[in-house]
């Protein structure tokens, strides 16, 4: 059985100080979902066996802040390749993926969005700081495609 989960970073800034959008810091709002994120993970006691976060600011600091609260005992890997990638982009990241086990994505939407609509065949709109665990009765990560996920856990902080 195979488990992906799925957080799209807390809510930011709309503009950032450089005018780029690869540079978009949290607002106050989304550092407070993150440490719920980070309150949520540390009572569920969650540890996923791989985490890929986004290189992008506003990733990096939501995964920051929840680790002031739950801190993963795995590795974090910052990936240029997920910073707004589309759901094709995200699919050919999973499939890449070997063992069992789980693993966790902290990206942007569309792509979340989009990811979680296929893998589960149900229209899904992923909002700032919402996290969705998807379970597969699967044993290979390339064998992932459309409606055959089934959500396991969703969390949405207030």
């Amino acid at each position: 059985m195979l488990t992906l989960h799925i957080l799209r970073h807390a809510k930011t800034n709309p503009l950032s100080d450089s005018g780029k959008d690869f540079d978009r810091n949290l607002l106050e709002k989304g550092v407070n979902q993150a440490k719920s994120l980070g309150g949520y993970f540390k009572i569920n006691n969650f540890q996923p066996n791989k985490l890929y976060c986004s290189s992008a600011l506003r990733t990096r600091k939501t995964i920051s802040e929840v680790n002031k609260i739950h801190v993963f005992d795995n590795k974090i890997a910052y990936r240029e390749e997920l910073y707004l990638a589309s759901l094709e982009n995200l699919l050919d990241f999973i499939w890449i993926q070997e063992g069992e086990g789980s693993v966790f994505i902290i990206g942007h939407n569309e792509g979340v969005s989009d990811l979680v609509t296929y893998l589960t065949g149900t229209h899904v709109e992923i909002k700032t700081g919402t996290f969705v665990s998807i379970s597969f009765d699967l044993n290979s990560w390339g064998k992932i495609s459309a409606s055959n996920g089934k959500v396991e856990d969703y969390f949405s902080p207030k």
